[in-house]
Order: C-alpha cells, then structure tokens, then sequence
C-alpha cells in the first residue's frame, strides 16, 4: 500500500498491465523463462508479489509465472495458487479495512461477491484441471491472466 505513496495508482496498474500481457503472449508462443530452483527465486517472488497485492490488489499472476518457471503440473499448479490467493485476498482485504479504504457498503460487496465467487471458481477449476490436456490447462490460464491484465 505504501508504494502508492510513490507511484500513481492508474500509472502503475497500466505498467502492470502491460507486464502481464506481454509475459501471457510470450508464454503463449510456447518460449520458456527460465528455471527456478534457488529459495531466494521464492522471497524474490513473495516480496513482489505482496508489494503488488498491497499497492493494487493484484499478486496472483506473478505466482502464476513463478509456477511456470518450477514448471508446476496442472494439479500442483492449481493447489499451490488457491492456497497462495485465498490468505492473499483475505490480509488485503484487512490492510484495506483498518487502512480506511473501503465504505461500509463497499466491503460488504466485495465479501459477499469475491470470496464466494473465489470459493465456486476454486471448485470449478479443480474439476477442470482433471479433465482437460495439459496444454489446454496453460492456455485457459494464460488467457485469464491476460484479461486480468487487460482489465488494470
């Protein structure tokens, strides 16, 4: 949250953006970043993704590349990022509350719209991944993280 202090929010959401299309186009014509295997790779991870999630409630695409470059199966890699996202969403939620962010009507929205949809898409997702292609797995995913980028 403090990075806001520093950086126009609408200017770094469009930089965000633009990060996480580029990288979705560039996963979808199958390049490969690099593998990670060194422990820091996750601090290096955690710490920009947290930043992210505080400045612009958005952490989850970087996991998602961290993944990649573990090369996480389908089954790991949908377990590992409901695990990571659903305490993410909940402290950022809380940093919000006690910060001030939201109205009383607005957090409300927010609970009673995001965490059940987050808990039926968890599900979904689960039952998805058992029944489709690796390959079709990467780019269902690849495509909603590009439209998540396209929507900052």
């Amino acid at each position: 949250i403090f990075v806001l202090v520093w950086v126009d929010g609408a200017t770094g959401e469009q930089a965000l953006g633009v990060l996480i299309v580029t990288y979705v186009m560039y996963a979808l014509a199958d390049y490969r970043l690099p593998e990670l295997k060194s422990r820091w790779h996750t601090v290096a991870t955690g710490l920009f993704a947290g930043l992210t999630v505080g400045a612009f409630n958005i952490g989850g695409p970087w996991i998602a590349m961290y993944g990649q470059c573990r090369r996480w199966k389908a089954d790991k890699f949908a377990s590992n990022l409901i695990t990571y996202q659903a305490p993410t969403c909940v402290l950022a939620l809380l940093v919000h509350v006690f910060r001030g962010s939201f109205k009383n009507q607005q957090l409300w929205y927010y609970c009673g719209v995001a965490v059940p949809g987050m808990l039926m898409g968890s599900q979904v997702g689960e039952i998805v991944s058992r029944r489709i292609k690796e390959s079709t797995f990467k780019t269902l995913t690849m495509t909603l993280i590009a439209v998540m980028g396209t929507r900052l």
